[in-house]
């Protein structure tokens, strides 16, 4: 059963969210769907035969509609007084259903994935794995015990086991492919996630184990740095233009921990952001590595960019 709460603690507005996946991890084909149904009809999803429409069982409706919001393509419109609230596109889901639809380009994977993981209300568990947890290796059960923790630390005490057990799962099914090297399956449903292409985990030396691969993503674009960057500053530090490089690497929401870069490559991506001419300079002084980031460049117009034309696109 899936499971939502609210922190009940005055000075914390955190909700958390588990298992509204219906145990399904995203398929290849959904987004576009889901995004075509919200653009012919914002109240369709709301249709208790909707599944019908759209060509699939009512458990695989559900979740698809949770990972519409989940990675941000979809949100819920204005409330009037009496009515539901419609479904209609985000600024980011207008901008790839008009730019990449059938998401054929693997920067539009990796703006799903950042959505994805910074999205501690809608997708706690992703949040978290990304985020907050502290260990490069690990098994299903860690990360079970490490989810758990982190919602008593958070005064959330009372969410099933059983729907974080989903979760951690669904996890592992999203950024995994099915089939080892070695064509034995380690799971039952063959369908990957569009996201296991980034190949942010890998399988550990042993059975059971996992492992998240940090370093230099060969698919990851300059430009697509540069939007989660500027993502970053608004979202975590709106009032500076200046951040060190530890915290790019290490805090919450930076680009080391979403897009799993290590110091090495983060300094690279600002280093050839800088010859470029951008709004991005790295700034050596007293011992200090600092980014000073140009106040007046936004994310969405970067994400605009990026979509541009094939040179931008390549970067």
């Amino acid at each position: 059963m899936a499971t939502t709460i609210k922190s009940r603690t005055p000075n914390s507005a955190k909700t958390f969210t588990f298992a509204r996946h219906e145990t399904f991890h995203l398929r290849d084909g959904w987004l576009y769907k889901g995004m075509e149904a919200v653009k012919s009809d914002p109240e369709l999803l709301y249709s208790k035969v909707a599944h019908h429409d759209l060509g699939l069982g009512i458990n695989m409706m559900r979740s698809m509609r949770y990972w519409l919001q989940a990675t941000g393509l979809v949100e819920l419109g204005p409330k009037v007084t009496g009515i539901r609230p419609p479904y209609q596109l985000s600024e980011l889901g207008k901008v790839i259903y008009e730019q990449d639809p059938y998401f054929e380009d693997i920067g539009t994977l990796w703006l799903i994935h950042i959505e994805l993981v910074t999205s501690p209300r809608l997708a706690t568990f992703w949040y978290w794995a990304f985020n907050e947890f502290s260990q490069r290796e690990f098994s299903e059960d860690r990360l079970v015990e490490g989810i758990k923790q982190y919602c008593l630390d958070n005064e959330h005490s009372h969410i099933a086991e059983s729907s974080i057990q989903k979760d951690a799962r669904c996890f592992l099914r999203s950024y995994l492919p099915s089939v080892r090297p070695d064509t034995r399956a380690l799971w039952d449903d063959r369908l990957d996630c569009p996201l296991a292409s980034l190949d942010l985990l890998r399988r550990g030396t042993f059975p059971g184990q996992y492992r998240f691969h940090v370093g230099r993503p060969h698919s990851l674009s300059t430009k697509i740095f540069e939007y989660q960057l500027f993502k970053f500053r608004e979202v975590a530090q709106p009032d500076q233009e200046v951040v060190s490089l530890e915290d790019l690497r290490w805090a919450s929401m930076g680009p080391g921990r979403v897009l799993g870069l290590d110091m090495a490559a983060i300094l690279e991506f600002v280093e050839t952001l800088e010859l470029k001419g951008s709004s991005v300079r790295l700034v050596r002084t007293a011992g200090l590595n600092l980014v000073t980031l140009n106040a007046s460049r936004k994310s969405s117009e970067l994400l605009r960019e990026y979509y541009a034309g094939d040179l931008t696109r390549n970067a």
